[in-house]
């Protein structure tokens, strides 16, 4: 809703009051503000929130199609990119404030007994995921994050965060096998140094075994000799 104003001051009063342009908007025509440039809308109540892509961004983004820069860049949010989640369509971000953006959550931590449950993976291999993707930071597990700004906001409290200027980056969720790489790995070594520690035992037992019968066999072979050297005589 517009800022009404049932009191008029400076203008000429109404008889029902006047509505005034929000955040520092002029009216420059009958019910038309001019806005400054972080804002927007009818009455200058709709925040701005532009980008000028790097590099690294247009990587990210997959694509070397100038046009579909511009659009990134008047839309960093992705607000128009829709996105199902619960049986309706969402953008991946809004615009929330001039040049911030509040990102598309699907599942969030929740603080249980004084402790986070169901933190956002991070991979304990540092592999490398495919483009487009990031790992979540803070407490979101599934959805979109991007870029954060250099200047942060609540500055100098406990509270004290930097916020998203972009959301065109998925949350990466691992499958079954990443997610329980390390115990797998864990399991694995387990099982060769059993199994290595195994066929030690067995080959030396092997081993003996084999000793004992070539020694039975040479006191067999000691045994006959002298018969056989009886008969020759």
């Amino acid at each position: 809703a517009s800022y009404f104003d049932s009191l008029c001051d400076n203008v000429t009063m109404g008889v029902e009051g006047c509505f005034r342009c929000k955040n520092g908007g002029n009216c420059t025509a009958p019910d038309f503000c001019t806005c400054p440039p972080d804002w927007t809308g009818i009455d200058c109540g709709t925040p701005v929130c532009t980008i000028r892509a790097d590099a690294h961004m247009i990587e990210e983004l997959e694509t070397s199609d100038l046009q579909k820069v511009q659009q990134f860049e008047l839309d960093p949010c992705q607000t128009n990119k829709k996105t199902e989640w619960n049986g309706q369509l969402y953008g991946q971000g809004n615009c929330t404030a001039p040049g911030i953006c509040t990102c598309l959550c699907k599942n969030r931590a929740y603080l249980i007994d004084g402790e986070y449950e169901d933190l956002p993976w991070v991979d304990p291999l540092a592999r490398s995921i495919p483009t487009g993707f990031t790992f979540g930071t803070r407490k979101c597990i599934s959805g979109y994050e991007g870029a954060r700004s250099n200047e942060p906001l609540l500055a100098g409290t406990d509270k004290e965060y930097y916020p998203f200027k972009t959301c065109h980056l998925t949350i990466y969720e691992p499958n079954w096998y990443e997610e329980y790489s390390v115990l797998f790995i864990a399991l694995a070594v387990i099982f060769f140094i059993f199994t290595g520690m195994g066929y030690v035992v067995i080959r030396r037992r092997i081993r003996q075994e084999y000793l004992l019968v070539k020694a039975a066999r040479r006191r067999e072979d000691d045994d006959e000799a002298p018969t056989k050297k009886t008969r020759r005589r």
